[in-house]
């Protein structure tokens, strides 16, 4: 099997996964229940399989055919991140619905609420590595090259979405040295933004 076709059959799993999931989701608006959980487990899924695909080719896409947006391919390092960051998404899904359809999912949430600072580091990290990744990445357009210039765009994003993930993951640090009380959180995140910004 050459990569193309691995390809495709990569896209044919996530599509019946995505398409289980739409159905899912649909029988859950109408009727409640675990369907919903259940479609967020069929769209990580998804998201995993995908993910796992851009890590082993090393190659990852974007956009779609026929929109505004070009089909554009990352190689290399850019796009085993951007794969990681499909199979830590999508396996988040996984975990949330599996944790609702077995009713655990209050207890889930508590847990993550019990520790602001841990999520806010992790986001943080999230957003730093999708932002190296988009800075570093000589993407080209599914059917041609690029030229510096048309990269630039994604560069800048890239950097900012670094520098927001610092400050994230900053916040979250100060969270996990200093945990407000359970009713303080937005508190002392305005304590701590007004702190940083010398205007205390």
């Amino acid at each position: 099997m050459d990569e193309r076709d691995a390809l495709n059959s990569t896209q044919k799993i996530a599509i019946i996964l995505i398409m289980i999931g739409a159905a899912l989701a649909a029988i859950g608006l109408l009727t409640g229940g675990v369907f919903i959980p259940a479609a967020l487990v069929m769209f990580g899924g998804a998201a995993v399989v995908g993910g796992v695909h851009s890590v082993v080719a090393r190659q990852h896409r974007t956009g779609r055919s026929g929109s505004s947006f070009l089909p554009r391919v990352h190689t290399g390092v850019s796009a085993v991140i951007f794969g990681v960051a499909f199979i830590v998404i999508g396996g988040a899904l996984v975990v949330a619905g599996i944790a609702a359809i077995a009713g655990g999912s209050d207890e889930l949430w508590s847990q993550l609420a019990e520790h602001p600072g841990v999520v806010a580091m992790g986001l943080g990290l999230g957003f730093s590595f999708l932002g190296i990744a988009t800075s570093i990445s000589r993407w080209t357009f599914e059917d041609g090259s690029t030229v510096w210039w048309q990269r630039l765009p994604g560069v800048v994003l890239g950097l900012l979405l670094v520098a927001m993930g610092v400050l994230v993951f900053a916040m979250g640090w100060s969270l996990a040295s200093n945990p407000p009380p359970p009713d303080g959180l937005l508190d002392q995140i305005v304590d701590t933004v007004i702190r940083w910004s010398g205007f205390d």
